[in-house]
């Protein structure tokens, strides 16, 4: 909590003086910024194993920085335009635009490309992690997939909540049943 309000009070700094940090601070503000390292903790100190869980997290473990700043930059290529008429704090695509002197256009794709990059670390890290039971990735990696749907086809469904329906009814009114036949075909209804 104490980091999030200290990256809270950053982004308020920048706000009220006008000022576009570099994309690199504001990636590395944007990491505790977006929730996500707290939201992914509470989640997984629910497990029983809860001090060896605490000592990792507070390792500062690459996936759970890696995830977060998914979160922060979907929500900030989604919500860009929306936030910029309300006088919204400065995002990552300003940041972009500003140190690398590039059209807004140019730093979506930028951005794009880099939330690519950061599919490929957390792949990386899913593999190579010996130090966590795959209950606990899974649960930092389900921080990134949700991210993922919540923003699809640039649409902000964390904040139209209505943009959720067809996931919903799919979900919970017609989902997709598997069906083993003769063995090892599976056919999906």
């Amino acid at each position: 909590f104490h980091n999030l309000a200290r990256a809270y009070l950053t982004e308020a700094k920048w706000s009220q003086e006008i000022c576009i940090p570099t994309y690199q601070e504001y990636k590395d503000n944007g990491v505790i910024s977006s929730t996500y390292p707290l939201i992914i903790t509470s989640f997984i100190l629910l497990t029983k194993s809860a001090q060896y869980v605490f000592d990792w997290i507070l390792s500062n473990p690459t996936i759970i920085k890696v995830v977060s700043l998914i979160g922060r930059l979907e929500n900030d290529i989604c919500s860009h335009k929306f936030e910029q008429q309300r006088m919204h704090v400065v995002s990552a695509v300003e940041c972009c635009m500003k140190q690398y002197d590039i059209s807004e256009e140019r730093s979506y794709k930028f951005i794009e490309k880099e939330i690519e990059d950061l599919w490929k670390v957390i792949n990386e890290e899913c593999l190579k992690s010996d130090l966590v039971t795959k209950p606990m990735l899974d649960c930092v990696l389900n921080g990134a997939r949700i991210t993922e749907l919540a923003y699809e086809n640039f649409k902000d469904k964390y904040t139209d909540g209505k943009l959720w329906k067809d996931d919903i009814v799919a979900l919970l009114v017609d989902p997709l049943s598997m069906e083993k036949h003769n063995g090892n075909d599976i056919h999906y209804k």
